[in-house]
Parts: C-alpha cells; sequence; structure tokens
C-alpha cells in the first residue's frame, strides 16, 4: 500500500482523515501489513508496517528509509484544454501514470462549458500517483485561458499535438530538440480542436505543430498518445 504524508518526523507515522478511511475502511488494511509512505516535503520515503488501527487514525512504525530516485529531465507539462468529466478523468490519470509533471487546464474556444472542480481534479491526480507508486505528486493548476498561457510559457519547449500532413512528425521533432532542454510542454485541444485565431497565436509564439499523421485524434487518445511517446523517449 502507497501514501503520501506532508512530513516525516520520528520512527512512526500517524495517518489520518483521508488517507486513515482509504486505508482502514476501502483497503480493509490490518495490523501487520506493509506500507510505503512518501513524504511530500523530504528526499526519501520509508517502508513501514501497521502497528496499530484507532478509531481516527492508524500508526505505522518505520523500518527502512529510502533516498526518492533523482528528477528526470525533461520535466513534462501537460497543456491539456478541459475536456468532459469523464474523459478529463481518463486524461489525469494516464497522465500520471505516464510520468507527467505538471498539468495545467486550458480554456479554449471549444472546451464544453463547465465549473471545472480543480480540487476534484487532484484528487484523482493523487489517488493515481498512489497506485502507480510515484514518489511525488504532479501539481494540477488553476484553469488558464490560451492567451495566459503563451504569455507565461514557462516551459522551455512547447509543442501542439494536431493531426494533418501539413504538420511536423513528431519523432523528427523530438529528435531536433537540444538534449539539454529541462521541460517540454505539450498542448492538447478540446474535442473541436482550436480555431483559426487560436492556431494563429501558437504560431506567433514559435510553438511548433507536431502530428501523429493524417488521422483525427480523440482528445484523450492525443494526451495518452504524446506522452507515451514522451516517456519511451526520454526513458521518463
Amino acid at each position: 500500500m502507497h501514501i503520501f504524508v506532508e512530513k516525516i518526523v520520528g520512527e512512526t507515522v500517524e495517518i489520518v482523515n483521508e488517507d486513515f478511511f482509504h486505508l482502514a475502511r476501502v483497503l480493509r488494511c490490518r495490523k501487520g501489513d506493509s506500507l510505503t509512505i512518501v513524504s511530500l516535503s523530504d528526499s526519501f520515503y520509508v517502508q513501514a508496517t501497521v502497528a496499530s488501527i484507532n478509531k481516527h487514525n492508524i500508526i505505522a512504525t518505520i523500518n527502512s528509509k529510502i533516498e526518492k530516485p533523482p528528477k528526470k529531465y525533461p520535466q513534462i507539462i501537460l497543456y491539456q484544454a478541459i475536456a468532459k468529466k469523464a474523459k478529463m478523468d481518463v486524461i489525469l490519470q494516464k497522465a500520471v501514470e505516464l510520468g507527467v509533471s505538471k498539468i495545467v487546464p486550458l480554456i479554449t474556444k471549444n472546451v464544453v462549458p463547465e465549473n471545472p472542480n480543480v480540487e476534484r481534479w487532484r484528487t484523482i491526480v493523487k489517488e493515481a500517483s498512489m497506485q502507480s507508486r510515484r514518489v511525488d505528486i504532479p501539481v494540477v493548476e488553476q484553469p488558464i485561458t490560451l492567451s495566459e498561457m503563451l504569455k507565461q510559457k514557462p516551459a522551455t519547449c512547447m509543442c501542439l499535438v494536431e493531426s494533418g500532413e501539413q504538420r511536423l512528425d513528431f519523432r523528427d521533432y523530438l529528435e531536433g530538440l537540444d538534449k539539454s532542454v529541462q521541460q517540454l510542454g505539450v498542448v492538447i485541444g478540446a474535442e473541436g480542436g482550436f480555431t483559426q485565431p487560436e492556431k494563429l497565436l501558437f504560431l506567433e509564439n514559435n510553438v511548433a505543430a507536431i502530428s501523429f499523421g493524417e488521422n483525427i485524434l480523440r482528445t484523450e487518445t492525443a494526451a495518452i498518445a504524446a506522452l507515451s511517446v514522451l516517456k519511451w523517449f526520454y526513458k521518463i
């Protein structure tokens, strides 16, 4: 079992609130069970054993400390146009499993109007991090507009995943990048794609348009495909 805590101090760890409920009520954790507990603010995680299960907490005894592996580069930032609820859930889960460092939800012209629940997205990302046994939790930022994203442009390099013959092949794009690039942003549009004015914005900001070929990909397929290629190419 794999959980996250803010900090680990001493030889025991107290597990409370939603993590306690998840372990005790959902996973039916028992005394003597093994836990992997990751400290979000330290450079290590621990292997521990459940010592006691109480009414409102679990106490685990630390058996060993393990240093977290060094971060791999480039760090991948997913700029994802907000999708419908079920599709957005899948995108978030798979992005975590495929090693993304940060997720920035985008508000574009073709986004289906909804009230985005960022806290829910963060919960999904945390649970996916636990399930995939990551030693970190990717950041999920507040939704921003395309103009705001391009103005900030925090990633060293950015590419836009599109369909069509006139786009740059993804493999050719990656092979042409500087090998020391620290961050790579991948931009995925909504179901209806990007409008012509939005595409012009990308062009004006030197965002490369790359392609997987002629077939039009759904937004969740495009995100998963792009991140899968990056995980393989960079061994992240």
